[in-house]
């Protein structure tokens, strides 16, 4: 408990107020539930003793006014809890994405979103609500052993070794399960997020599944996975109804045994009606608060996987993000760069030569590392390269802070192109100042009439699913907010795959017009625009080992 208490209470830091709100009204809240046995008690006292109307009224008033305020004080407790349990749930999601941001790409690029996604959310909302629920569940719990004790030892004290006895025996059993729960656990929340991601591919495989006839492939995927999480599940619901068997037994022998003691004292004339029906609510206040503790046993096992699995996610080095910030780049030299992925090797003893005020092709048939070189370049691949890229004659690329690079020097265009859901505007321009030719680049590149067409303008809302945008439009706006961005090196992968012929002229013509102060770097596998670039480089299989 404590590893997860010191890892999650920062994110509870800024909401203290509230946490110290709740409480407080935990507090208020557990000492009504203590006094409710209590009234009880008396109640019944009164009713055997004969007593008054009046004192009976009196009581069941006390008592209505204490369900009224138990209501209330519940009501605002819980408010307050959603509130607190939103924000900080929120911050540890979002510290944990952030933080993925900020890793190497090449540790993060293997990721399965659909995987990490339901792990993250899972594991930081479970986090939150455990160290939220013990702040207050322990409070209320041991004011509901300490408070009742006391009144029991007033009562009735040989009674509260019995009570001691049964305490001691949910200890034992916890400390016998709590090696089984944490290993099942484990096993169990893995089996879900991998579940989670084969469901997942079922939607994003759509596309794929109806060409090529492959539903019955992926039922037999999915029906594997679900064989793997039903297994995992059984296993884990075996351990917890062990648990929860456990827990019933001692709360049920410890209850026979308590009523017949109590039975046998008011047959001997030791005790009350009443105050027998107050030992007793008391007892069973104790026992379930025993109870807590030894779920919150369990819980503590399921939590810690979490915290391990979020911390293995933050464990891992974060980027390389200070160094040396150039304020331009008029050449790179490549100089023997070989480049593998575990056993693969992509790239080997690659030398090439790029210098300012002119257009590079890079050509090649695919899997020759073309994208690869392009990662490289833009600072993606930092450890899983050898060799020396040299800038500006003297500064290695590894001795540059990336990200100063990535903002204010190289601008790249992907051949994958994303859209992030927002106007068409916010696409173009990804948090850039408008430029003062902006609507002029849009017309020169045909966007114009593409905005003239959707319903709202520039400020149509566009995503990755949105089907108004043909794959030409979408690499017309991808080309676009690359030459926004701006930079001394413009990089683009294969930019008009999906162009028409006067768009494609138009581009390279913008190209030459803007290259003096530029480095253009081109792959492609369009012959037609190669032989129009100032020099091409031929990346060719015979350079692997």
């Amino acid at each position: 408990m404590k590893r997860i208490l010191q890892f999650g209470i920062r994110y509870f830091h800024e909401l203290r107020f509230k946490i110290a709100m709740i409480l407080i009204l935990t507090i208020i809240s557990s000492m009504l539930s203590v006094t409710a046995p209590y009234l009880l008690g008396l109640f019944f006292d009164a009713l055997i003793a004969s007593a008054s109307i009046v004192r009976i009224m009196y009581i069941c008033l006390i008592y209505l006014l204490l369900m009224t305020c138990t209501l209330f004080v519940g009501y605002e407790l819980n408010l307050l809890k959603v509130k607190v349990h939103t924000k900080a749930s929120y911050r540890l999601n979002s510290e944990v994405l952030f933080y993925i941001h900020r890793l190497p790409y090449d540790t993060t690029m293997f990721m399965d979103t659909s995987y990490y996604t339901q792990r993250i959310n899972n594991d930081a909302t479970q986090i939150i609500s455990y160290i939220l629920e013990a702040l207050s569940g322990i409070i209320i719990n041991v004011v509901s052993i300490i408070l009742p004790s006391v009144v029991i030892f007033n009562i009735f004290p040989p009674i509260l070794p019995g009570i001691f006895l049964a305490i001691m025996l949910y200890v034992f059993a916890y400390t016998a399960m709590r090696s089984v729960l944490y290993k099942t656990g484990m096993a169990f929340k893995e089996g879900q997020s991998v579940f989670f991601k084969k469901l997942s591919q079922q939607l994003t495989a759509i596309k794929l599944i109806k060409l090529f006839d492959l539903s019955d492939l992926f039922a037999d995927l999915l029906n594997k996975a679900f064989a793997h999480v039903l297994k995992t599940t059984i296993n884990y619901q075996k351990k917890a109804y062990i648990f929860s068997s456990l827990d019933s037994l001692i709360s049920s022998v410890c209850q026979i045994l308590f009523l017949f003691s109590g039975g046998y004292m008011v047959s001997k004339n030791l005790i009350t009606i009443g105050n027998l029906t107050i030992v007793l609510s008391y007892i069973s206040m104790i026992i379930t608060s025993a109870r807590y503790f030894f779920s919150l046993g369990k819980q503590t096992q399921d939590t810690l996987v979490c915290y391990a699995r979020i911390s293995e996610l933050l464990s891992s080095s974060p980027e390389f993000n200070h160094g040396k910030e150039p304020n331009n780049i008029d050449e790179i030299s490549i100089l023997d760069l070989s480049v593998r992925f575990s056993e693969n090797v992509i790239l080997h003893s690659v030398n090439m030569h790029f210098e300012k005020g002119k257009i590079y092709g890079v050509a090649g048939n695919n899997g020759t590392g073309k994208t690869t070189l392009i990662n490289i370049l833009a600072g993606l691949y930092r450890n899983c390269y050898s060799g020396k890229i040299i800038l500006n004659r003297s500064i290695s690329l590894s001795e540059i802070n990336p990200e100063f690079m990535r903002k204010n020097l190289i601008s790249v265009c992907p051949q994958d192109i994303s859209l992030i859901e927002g106007s068409l505007r916010s696409n173009l321009l990804l948090g850039h100042d408008e430029p003062d030719d902006f609507y002029n680049t849009l017309e020169y590149f045909g966007l114009d009439s593409v905005i003239a067409s959707l319903p709202n303008g520039i400020n149509t809302s566009v995503d990755n699913h949105n089907f108004n945008l043909s794959a030409g439009e979408k690499q017309k706006i991808a080309i676009v907010r690359t030459i926004i961005k701006g930079g001394c090196v413009l990089i683009f992968d294969e930019p008009t795959s999906a162009l028409d012929t006067l768009t494609r002229d138009r581009f390279l013509a913008y190209l030459q017009n803007h290259k003096k102060n530029k480095m253009v770097i081109i792959v492609s596998h369009d012959i037609t625009l190669l032989q129009q670039l100032d020099e091409v480089v031929r990346m060719e299989r015979t350079t692997f080992e």
